[in-house]
């Protein structure tokens, strides 16, 4: 190594998504960059072997190796060094809870060639007793296009001999077949035409099947003979393998394999194949959310941890890797005891775990580690920027234009239940099962035992509680408490099943009935996620910019108050969590979210432009079924997406017709109402993006446009005003600020895999390196200018570099000084934010202004004391008298306090530090 790691937590992370399009070869490019920046880390997506082609890195195959697509052991020492030159370090996304269930996976290809008899059976989270089959346990595998029996007649099956064995190909896709069942096709092929040699290689491969156990077998002496004659059969089959022709024979009279055989054979495989429509309610794998191609893996276990995190483990041993972004940990059986066997063997190392908080939850104080990914931080950063006061108006609007008076909550629950149904319906009948027989009910209670299960289920104000044998706490206890009280209230019909079902869960949380509470807690984070990220997100288009991963659009904006309420929790508790503002999950870019959020300080205009809209867009809606498309509901959601992802530039219109194409198809299927991902409907479709390209028509969409782009251009001024605000509040707030992969420039990127496009690194180099001077030597003019030009985004690069620049030199501020909310005096003081960092001496104060369209109205900058009359910033009595702002250079005298005016002079935000004598 050229350099030590920085030492942990790091000043900053910068995420990028790996895949084959950015290896670590472009990764080494950008160093230098990402340090002129001010980035203290690089924030990296799982980097272990994945499926080949991977576009994200979660669908792992080999956590024993790196992902040969992004690059070699070789590239990745060497990125790491750059960094560490740099004094940089990386924090590395890891994913215990799921890998690929694919033939590439090796692991998994043992289990469906040995069922429960391969060593890696314990691996992943099956119940092999769901489907015991004539021959032994077996996976069901929903992956047909078709009924089974409709491929088996089609001839959709092939028997082929690979190097692996005999193999059963189906659409493109190898599945092994289990060796001790290669005796049919050697009988098949034994009955055939043979020469002497091909005779010579099947009496070879008869006299170990004549003996060889099932895969169904249990007795060690019986395992380690299968064993042994499988090795054997595996050493004659990689002979005849080689031999091309006569595997090329063997094959070609396997072609002629009659139906009758091939299906004896395929059903005494350790799996089952089904539909895969019909198929997900059988199964009796535990996936990763309703994606049937990832497995659930049993990282409880200690030896399954020990492999699954072996390599990971080793980087951080080599100093490779300096910290640890836990994925996906409410999927986890126990998630705390993870947490202390990865502290135990990594006690240096940084950690956070992605966990999404709901409204008044707290992350386990016991979990050790820095905290969370920052979705939370989202939440609170996107109530500064809402004005509160227009949501009502805006409900009102959105119930009068769709003819739905429903809440956000009640479309959640609603989409819970209909996501149960639809997508997880194997994993409710196994919970429903274990309900009952824990309740000791009788025949004629289990319907409406389970009807409860479901309304307590869709209500439950949580991903998830973390009852385990040591206990409940009280956190999970009101979790519990609170989903049946709602539950009860909503369906009063079923008061005494709900109260039967709160009373099992709250019994059995320990001891011999917690299996069933331990499963109904991985069960509802992935009924949370689908039901209302994947689904309600996109149904409920009231106002999109609370749409999104880490926000609660049923809780009213906390504004202000909450944001420093948040921000004081976090330094106490929690200095060193993530604070994001963009992630690979989110549904709309940060800069997206910054313009959407205007529109709650003018409902009344939003009113008045939809009902525009809507008249000149009339004619261009294509009728399906007779009706007009789209319906109220997914219009709106397609303008106020226009209005936030609108370029910046007309030459980027080309582009983002494509790309409003592919995402209106992706969010319609997501509400799961008029098309699904399960029942794509074409002409539905089509019909959707025939009108979106309609309206981006000059041609067709004229009148749409002429009455569009002018409230647009208002929009998306103010909403520039917003996303520096957000950038600012971030840098300066406690905690890790992260940066998504160009958001130091402008990003109106979708939800993915939108927002995994490549990011142009040679023009922000550029841009970095044009504003360097700047940067060293701040001007206020240069930065008016900077501003008068802000579409080509050097304006939000600057304040993003400023920022961090500001972190780097002030470490001891920002990682462990005090946090002081600012009160503001005068007639505009809901329109400021403002906090104070102190350590020692030193003295930072970040303001920014809020709802600025309702401040000062269209493409006006709030700036100057005919602005902010008399509004200013108390400060502290043992505060400096003496400030220079680091946004503009400029110094800034204050008594008591600063006026507004004066701080924001001559640019809407402040970053001034000063020194108390």
């Amino acid at each position: 190594m050229l350099a030590e790691p920085p030492a942990s937590p790091p000043d900053s992370t910068y995420r990028i998504q790996f895949s084959r399009r950015f290896t670590f070869r472009d990764a080494l490019a950008i160093v230098p960059y990402l340090a002129a920046l001010g980035i203290g880390s690089l924030y990296a997506s799982p980097l272990l072997s994945a499926q080949p082609g991977s576009a994200h890195g979660y669908d792992v195959i080999d956590p024993t190796r790196l992902n040969p697509d992004v690059g070699t052991p070789q590239e990745f020492e060497t990125l790491v060094d750059a960094l560490h030159v740099h004094g940089m370090g990386l924090l590395l996304d890891i994913v215990p809870n799921h890998m690929a269930a694919v033939p590439e996976n090796r692991w998994w290809w043992d289990v469906l060639a040995n069922g429960p008899s391969s060593p890696f059976a314990r691996y992943f989270d099956i119940d092999w007793t769901a489907d015991p089959g004539a021959a032994g346990p077996r996976v069901i595998l929903p992956i047909l296009a078709t009924g089974y029996r409709l491929a088996l007649t089609r001839g959709d099956f092939r028997v082929v001999l690979t190097e692996r064995g005999f193999v059963v190909r189906y659409a493109g896709r190898a599945l092994p077949l289990e060796v001790a069942s290669w005796g049919v096709l050697v009988e098949w092929l034994r009955a055939g035409p043979t020469g002497t040699d091909l005779r010579a290689w099947l009496d070879e491969l008869s006299a170990p099947l004549a003996e060889l156990p099932g895969y169904a077998e249990t007795q060690p002496a019986r395992l380690a003979e299968r064993s042994r004659l499988a090795g054997q059969l595996a050493g004659v089959v990689e002979r005849i393998s080689a031999e091309a022709s006569t595997r090329a024979r063997i094959d070609a009279r396997l072609a002629e394999l009659d139906r009758e055989r091939l299906d004896v054979l395929l059903n005494v495989q350790p799996y089952r194949l089904r539909f895969w429509r019909n198929g997900i309610a059988a199964l009796n794998y535990r996936r990763f959310s309703d994606d049937s191609t990832l497995v659930g893996v049993r990282v409880e276990d200690p030896d399954v941890l020990a492999a699954t995190h072996a390599l990971i483990f080793a980087l951080v041993d080599r100093a490779l890797v300096d910290g640890l972004r836990v994925d996906h940990i409410d999927g986890l059986w126990d998630p705390e005891r993870y947490l202390r066997r990865i502290a135990a063997r990594c006690p240096g190392c940084y950690r956070v775990v992605e966990k999404i908080l709901s409204t008044g939850e707290a992350l386990p104080e016991a979990w050790p580690v820095a905290g969370t990914t920052g979705y939370d931080f989202i939440g609170v950063l996107t109530g500064v920027l809402v004005d509160a006061g227009g949501l009502g108006a805006l409900a009102a609007a959105y119930a009068e234009w769709t003819g739905s008076p429903s809440s956000f909550e009640d479309v959640a629950v609603a989409c819970r239940k209909r996501v149960i149904g639809d997508l997880f319906p194997a994993e409710f009948r196994q919970l429903r099962d274990a309900l009952v027989a824990a309740a000791g009910a009788d025949p004629d209670e289990a319907p409406s035992l389970a009807d409860a299960l479901l309304e307590l289920t869709a209500h439950l104000g949580v991903y998830r509680t973390y009852v385990t044998e040591r206990g409940m706490s009280v956190a999970d206890r009101a979790a519990i408490d609170d989903a049946a009280a709602r539950s009860g209230h909503a369906r009063a019909d079923l008061r005494a099943a709900i109260d039967a079902v709160r009373r099992v869960l709250l019994r059995d949380a320990v001891g011999a009935g917690s299996d069933l509470v331990r499963r109904w807690q991985q069960f509802t984070g992935p009924v949370m996620a689908k039901g209302v990220e994947d689904t309600a997100f996109y149904a409920d288009n009231r106002f999109l910019a609370l749409n999104d991963v880490g926000i609660d659009p049923s809780a009213r904006a906390g504004g202000v108050p909450l944001f420093h309420q948040r921000n004081l929790r976090t330094q106490a508790r929690w200095p060193a969590a993530i604070s994001a503002t963009g992630t690979h999950d989110a549904k709309h870019s940060e800069d997206i979210r910054a313009r959407l959020a205007v529109l709650s300080e003018i409902p009344e205009r939003w009113a008045q432009q939809i009902a525009r809209w809507r008249e000149a867009a009339a004619a261009l809606k294509p009728r399906v079924r007779g009706a007009a498309v789209p319906g109220p509901n997914m219009e709106l959601h397609i303008y106020q997406t226009l209005l936030g992802a609108w370029p910046l530039a007309d030459d980027g219109l080309d582009a983002f017709r494509e790309r409003i194409a592919r995402y209106v198809v992706k969010a319609a299927r997501e509400i799961k109402l008029r098309t699904s991902w399960l029942s794509p409907d074409e002409h539905y479709e089509r019909a959707l993006v025939r009108f979106t390209a309609s309206l981006l028509d000059p041609a067709a969409g004229a009148g749409f446009l002429a009455r569009f782009l002018p409230f647009q251009r208002e929009i998306a001024y103010a909403g520039m005003l917003n996303a520096l605000s957000q950038v600012l509040l971030k840098t300066a707030s406690p905690g890790v600020p992260d940066f998504y992969q160009g958001t130091e420039g402008w990003t109106l990127d979708l939800v993915d895999p939108d927002n995994r496009r490549p990011v142009d690194f040679a023009q922000r180099r550029a841009m970095l390196d044009a504003l360097l001077p700047q940067v060293a030597q701040p001007d206020p003019r240069a930065v008016e200018v900077l501003l008068a030009a802000w579409p080509d985004g050097r304006i939000k690069c600057y304040v993003t570099m400023i920022g961090l620049r500001l972190r780097r030199q002030h470490r001891e501020v920002f990682a462990a000084g005090a946090y002081l909310p600012l009160a503001v005096t005068g007639p505009h003081a809901a329109h400021l934010c403002a906090f104070a960092r102190r350590s020692g001496q030193t003295w930072i104060v970040a303001a920014v202004p809020r709802m600025v369209m309702r401040l000062t109205g269209p493409q006006r900058l709030p700036i100057g004391a005919s602005v902010w009359a008399d509004t200013a910033l108390t400060l502290p009595g043992d505060a400096p008298r003496r400030w220079h702002d680091a946004l503009t250079g400029m110094p800034v005298d204050a008594r008591a306090g600063i006026p507004a005016g004066e701080l924001f002079a001559c640019f809407p935000g402040a970053l001034v530090v000063g020194r108390a004598p």
